[in-house]
């Protein structure tokens, strides 16, 4: 927040603040009436359907032999993959020392924390009986089962949660001295509430110090663990041996689709952002071009290796590898995508 930006250095370090905090601390009715709609949208379109499934079962879902990923496990992936470029974004950027980052690398940094927790949520539903989610655990029970810690969803659960952990960390050490701005320009339960969380930050030497040392640590750790993660996701389906799937280009698929997708969730953010919040002196037309020339080089290579995952099939010329193509591609009703 504290910090200008490229294109707006005529615009004051209290300019900034006055406009974001105002953003946080004032609302009027079209803030509610969003808030009302988004929490009946939720309730008609999660709330009632999933209480529907655990009723009636997971059948619901068209989970069966052998589709036993379903729904759930696919908006868990793509989820995954919408968390990845925004703090891969942001500390690649970081590390650059790229100026046009400090308009958006906190808004991308949160979209990839609540990514994060929405794909975990996916994992709870698809568990069906989520009240029973402490079974999987490693625990002394009476069921005579223990975790099968060599199964490829175990990766996951280290990966994603070294992750959102990680993720976490980096989002949280970057607002500190954002969150003791905000605490020093309110009052009552908010001072208190934002005074907590910025851990009674004074903005010393010392304590930058520190911070520039702990978040340059975070960034470097975080850009090989967002590309090892949305790999270790791929193999829970390149492990598998269905055909079509068993493939090992499958990391590198994975890893450019996340950045693809969520290069393009960080664009739809800074749009709602900017016409919602009137940042248009913050989130200017250089921000798009950067962000719409990095989306056009992603699209690019996400197109190669589409065309290589099916050429590598192709070229195998097995009779099990021309079915499963030959399925995807003319029999299945999505294959007009």
């Amino acid at each position: 927040m504290a910090h200008q930006q490229q294109g707006t250095s005529n615009i004051s370090y209290r300019e900034v603040n006055d406009d974001v905090i105002k953003s946080m601390t004032e609302t009027g009715r079209g803030f509610y009436l969003v808030l009302a709609v988004c929490i009946v949208g939720l309730a008609l379109t999660f709330g009632l359907p999933w209480a529907y499934q655990i009723y009636v079962g997971q059948g619901v879902t068209g989970l069966q032999s052998p589709e036993y990923w379903g729904l759930y496990l696919t908006n868990f992936v793509f989820w995954i993959g919408i968390s990845h470029s925004g703090t891969l974004l942001s500390a690649i950027l970081f590390i650059t020392q790229t100026p046009w980052r400090r308009s958006i690398y906190r808004s991308a940094e949160a979209m990839t924390f609540f990514s994060v927790v929405t794909a975990a949520t996916m994992v709870f539903i698809h568990m069906g009986r989520p009240w029973n989610f402490y079974w999987p655990f490693p625990y002394p029970n009476q069921r005579e089962m223990w975790t099968n810690f060599q199964s490829p969803l175990m990766f996951d659960v280290f990966a994603i949660g070294t992750y959102s952990t990680s993720s976490f960390l980096f989002l949280y050490f970057g607002s500190i001295p954002d969150l003791a701005a905000v605490r020093d320009r309110v009052t009552g339960w908010r001072k208190r509430f934002y005074g907590a969380l910025a851990l009674g930050w004074r903005g010393t030497d010392r304590e930058w110090h520190l911070l520039q040392k702990a978040y340059t640590f975070c960034a470097v750790f975080i850009i090989p663990l967002a590309v090892s993660v949305h790999s270790i996701v791929s193999w829970d389906f390149a492990s598998s041996k269905i055909p079509g799937l068993n493939k090992t280009i499958f990391a590198p698929y994975f890893v450019i689709g996340a950045i693809y997708s969520g290069t393009a969730g960080i664009i739809t953010l800074m749009v709602i952002l900017r016409r919602a919040l009137k940042f248009e002196k913050y989130i200017t037309k250089v921000h798009f071009d950067k962000l719409g020339m990095l989306l056009v080089v992603m699209s690019l290579l996400w197109t190669y290796v589409n065309v290589t995952e099916v050429f590598t099939g192709w070229y195998a010329n097995t009779s099990y590898e021309n079915e499963a193509l030959k399925y995807r591609m003319f029999t299945t009703p999505s294959a007009y995508l």
